[in-house]
This record gives C-alpha cells, structure tokens and sequence, in this order.
C-alpha cells in the first residue's frame, strides 16, 4: 500500500481519499500579507503537491557501472576497448515520461570507473549538429548539448551538473540543495581537475549536408567529486549514486547558411531517467547508478547473486524514499496552510501504524522543522521509538527532514 497522502486534500479527483484531512479542517492561522500574496502562495503550495503525484507515476532508472582496467582516452570517440565493455544505460525518453527518443536522434551513454575518476561517455546522433557558444561557463542548455547530474551521496543535496555542447564548451554549477528547496547554489563551480573532450561526427554548422552527430567523453576525477559529500574514498563495491543524463534539443531552422532557432523558440530536454515533469531538478526522480568492484562479473552481472541484492536494496529504498517524499510534500502543503509543520506523525495520518504495519514509522516535529524515519519491519527487529534508538539498531532505513535531505541508516 502506498502512502498517497500528498495530495489527497486537493485532488481527491486524482484517486487520493483514503487517508483523513480532519488535521486540515481547522481554519488556517495565516500570516499578515495580502490577500493576493496569500493566493499565490497557496496556489505555488498546491501546484508542488500536484507535481509530485505526477512525478511519482515515474519509476527512476537503474544501472550498474563497472571498474575498469584501462581508463579511456579522453579524446571524444568512444572506440576503446574499454568502452565496448562498459555499462550502457538504458534508451533516453523525453523528461515526463511519455515520448520514446526517435532513433534519428538517439542518445547512448556508457559509464566507467578506475581508482582516479568516473568515466562517461555519450554518442549523440544528430543529422543537423550545431553550437556557437565557445567561452567557458556560457549558459550551454541555450542551445543544443549533453548535460551530466551527480549526487554521490544520494540524500538530494550538495549536487553538481555539467553542460557541454558540440564545441566541447562547457558549464557547471555546484546546488547545495534542489531549486524547489531554496538552494543556494554555486554558478559556475568547476571541478579544477575535469577533463572532456568532443568529437563531431559530420559537419559543425553546416545546413547543406546531413550529420552522423557527436560524441563526448568526461573524466571526473574522485577528488573532485568528493568535494560534494563527506566520503574519504572512491566508491566500494554496492555503492549507490544518483544521477541523471540529459540532453536539450532546440527546434532549428537553416537561415544564411548556418542553423537559426525556430521562432518561437521551442526545445524537448530527453532524459536518462524521466523526472515525470519538465524540472530536470528533481533528485528524487534520478537513476541510481551501482558500483561494481568485481572484474569477474563483467558481462555476467545479471547472474550475480551479489548483484540482484544490490538492486533489490535500490528497489526496496526507492519505496521508503517514496513514501517520505509524500511525507515532505505533505508537509510543507500543511506548513503553507498552518503556518507550522505537523508536530507528530497521527498529524500527518492518525491510523497510520495500524493501517500499515508493513513499516516501521517514527517522527519528530516542531513548528519550524521536523525529522520522519522510515524501514521495513521485520520478524527480527521491533521498531525504534526514537532517533536515537534508531541510530542505534541495525535495521535499515530512511530519513527525510523538512529541509528535504534524505539520510540512509544502517547502510
């Protein structure tokens, strides 16, 4: 059973009405603003719960990716041997979910990793390849290009994206947290130790003949990376990453010779793994990317009974995350309407561990912030009252807080 209390107290047309909104009957206590300003923030506050009963329909992706003995040469073509046995992840589909990429234009993106970096290499075929901006930390999704999302400690903050175009210009910009929480952000943030290279298959600008496309090749060195997260050390063996793929196409018409955006201007950003709405800003909706340490199962993964214990870990997390982001957006809904947080879980559902006692619950709360623990209950393990006590245990689980930073416990 899910927990669809997000927005059961709007949408009960969207199928939501099983979870009780006494906790909302009550008149709100709002703050002294007007009444205009008031709407809007209601309305913003209804419109993200309704967002993420879109989003929620989406399954995010998954893959592994695999240590390699070889680093590639970042050069832009993709035709080492490592590559041809690297992890390839799975068709990019546009960002809500309902359009498959023509293969006209498909994307295929491979991941590697070694001691001193991860690798990532994307082919993009493209019959009409374009890009004119040439200085660095330009704002590349402006036109055509392959953007990389990478949060390494899987808790929806402290993120890093990269943008590069078919000049092999690129930009980055480092996100605290989501847009939706607030940030702040760092623009731009370059990693002093990137490397990426592009390779263009056809011609640049050139509207009189049809293109194969273009490649790219990144090298993201660990040290680097690790400035996003508190780890000391390269991925190990199981390790779970999020992160996303992404590629902005821009509608184009041939004009003097060269390419001319379509007026009005008008773009498709396709996705690795859909977020379900059209915000590539939404971590909760990212693949999730396994590390294997393990050269015996290169191209035998999927027999690997190690393996199919990670996947069933990322899948039986992915439905405790689930449910606490229902837990968030619900919410930060109540706070608009409260002026508050829920002070304790029967505020949030009444009956909520009698009517699933599948999970273990526990939640702390004040009006200005609050912690909800989630995991699966099992026959060895009673459930923990309180954080501590959870801290405590060895059963595996989730947190969420109202900043809206995912912690794993007993990982």
């Amino acid at each position: 059973m899910s927990l669809k209390i997000a927005c059961c107290f709007f949408f009960v047309l969207l199928g939501c009405g099983s979870f009780s909104t006494a906790s909302l009957d009550a008149p709100a206590k709002q703050p002294q603003e007007s009444s205009e300003s008031s709407n809007l923030v209601l309305a913003d506050s209804i419109r993200s719960v309704y967002l993420w009963k879109q989003m929620a329909h989406v399954t995010p992706a998954l893959q592994t990716a695999f240590r390699t003995k070889t680093p590639p040469i970042i050069d832009g073509n993709l035709n080492e041997a490592a590559w041809s046995e690297s992890a390839t992840l799975s068709s990019f589909i546009d960002i809500t979910g309902q359009t498959s990429m023509p293969d006209s234009i498909s994307t295929t993106v491979q991941l590697m990793w070694d001691d001193d970096a991860l690798y990532i290499g994307a082919y993009l075929r493209e019959p009409h390849v374009w890009g004119t901006l040439t200085k660095r930390n330009s704002i590349i999704f402006h036109e055509n290009d392959f953007e990389v999302f990478i949060d390494p400690d899987a808790d929806f903050h402290r993120y890093h994206e990269l943008e590069i175009n078919a000049l092999g210009t690129i930009w980055e910009l480092t996100l605290m947290s989501p847009y939706r929480d607030g940030g702040p952000y760092t623009i731009p943030d370059n990693f002093p130790g990137i490397r990426t290279a592009v390779q263009v298959h056809g011609s640049l600008n050139d509207p009189s003949d049809i293109d194969a496309g273009w490649s790219v090749e990144i090298a993201m060195p660990w040290k680097d990376l690790k400035l996003l997260h508190d780890l000391d050390q390269i991925p190990t063996d199981g390790a779970v990453w999020k992160m996303n793929f992404s590629r902005v196409r821009w509608s184009l018409t041939a004009q003097d010779s060269t390419y001319r955006k379509t007026e009005p201007p008008s773009h498709i950003n396709w996705t690795w793994s859909p977020t379900g709405i059209v915000d590539i800003h939404r971590p909760e909706r990212w693949g999730s990317v396994i590390f294997i340490d393990s050269e015996s199962w290169a191209g035998n993964d999927s027999q690997s009974e190690l393996h199919q214990t990670y996947v069933s870990n990322v899948k039986s997390d992915l439905e405790l995350q689930d449910r606490l982001m229902d837990v968030y957006y619900f919410a930060a809904h109540y706070r608009t309407l409260k002026n508050r947080f829920p002070l304790s879980l029967e505020e949030i559902h009444p009956d909520i561990r009698s009517v699933d006692s599948t999970m273990c619950y526990s939640y702390s709360g004040s009006a200005d912030k609050y912690l909800m623990l989630i995991a699966r209950r099992t026959p060895e393990n009673s459930c923990p009252e309180t954080a501590e006590d959870w801290n405590q245990s060895e059963i595996r689980g989730l947190s969420i807080d109202h900043r809206g930073k995912l912690r794993r416990i007993n990982h």
